[in-house]
């Protein structure tokens, strides 16, 4: 594929973090594409005449858990609407899943051989979505990943942000410690994207950046990176406690084919670059 082709991709999604930080593509938001309206998909592509469909657009995993029926529309037919789309266009599909398709114990990880088993609403509508992209699609790419940070939050401030933010004031740092994931850089995770995409890569792909990680072990590289005095406070509330989606013990990522750099070089470069932000 040429770097001419990704400019004529249809990406939908284009309002979330990863489709603000994508610099390429005809770009779709909620506002300008229904993609659970089968006829308006069918029309936006005739109308674009696109080489590829990017296809991000999903219910996070709270608006997920709050209304499971929205998300088997958006995450699960939504997705079988853009696969139809690309599959009677002939042209590449690339869908970005999650880790949330994954559960186990603190200690282990999960690779793109390993057999997903997914807890909540979210993880089920991208797992049966996954299913689908596989069995209607010769040309497609599904591409995993996690813990992104480091862009536009479309629905809520992500924990790094958050972090950064009470960091720089020497404020208390709130998180639940119950769960280990895959801290992702979004411009690292956009850079391997594109690869894959030039490259035509076809088959399930993670892509996340190296290491395993707590939610206090990010909070305390930015609180080391910053020199600050914030304190973490551990608490059970929230979704640790059993309020809200259920979240498996580990979501961390690793892969067969795409190796990033450390998290924690990741994060301390993204720190650095929101301290001289701020300044």
């Amino acid at each position: 594929m040429d770097v001419s082709d990704l400019d004529r991709f249809l990406i939908t999604g284009a309002g979330g973090m990863v489709g603000a930080a994508i610099p390429f593509g005809l770009k779709y938001s909620r506002q300008d594409l229904d993609i659970t309206d089968v006829e308006a998909v069918a029309q936006m592509c005739s109308s674009a005449q696109p080489t590829g469909i990017l296809h991000l657009a999903a219910l996070d995993i709270r608006q997920s858990h709050n209304d499971p029926l929205a998300a088997y529309a958006i995450n699960v037919l939504g997705t079988y609407n853009m696969a139809h789309a690309a599959r009677t266009w002939g042209i590449p599909f690339v869908f970005i899943s999650s880790g949330a398709v994954f559960s186990g114990l603190q200690t282990e990880s999960f690779n793109e051989r390993s057999v997903p088993s997914p807890l909540n609403i979210y993880g089920q509508t991208k797992y049966v979505a996954e299913l689908l992209v596989e069995n209607m699609m010769d040309r497609s790419l599904i591409v995993r990943t996690g813990w992104l940070f480091g862009g536009h939050s479309a629905h809520h401030r992500k924990f790094v942000d958050v972090t950064i933010h009470r960091a720089i004031r020497s404020e208390p740092v709130l998180l639940n410690d119950g769960q280990f994931g895959s801290p992702t850089y979004i411009e690292d995770f956009v850079g391997a994207l594109k690869s894959l995409m030039l490259a035509d890569a076809q088959g399930i792909v993670h892509i996340v950046n190296t290491g395993r990680a707590l939610a206090s072990d990010v909070a305390r590289e930015i609180i080391d990176e910053l020199s600050s005095s914030s304190r973490l406070e551990i608490s059970p509330v929230g979704e640790a406690a059993g309020v809200g989606p259920q979240r498996s013990p580990s979501e961390v990522l690793t892969s067969l084919s795409v190796q990033l750099r450390p998290w924690q070089e990741a994060v301390r470069d993204y720190v650095i670059a929101a301290r001289e932000a701020s300044d």
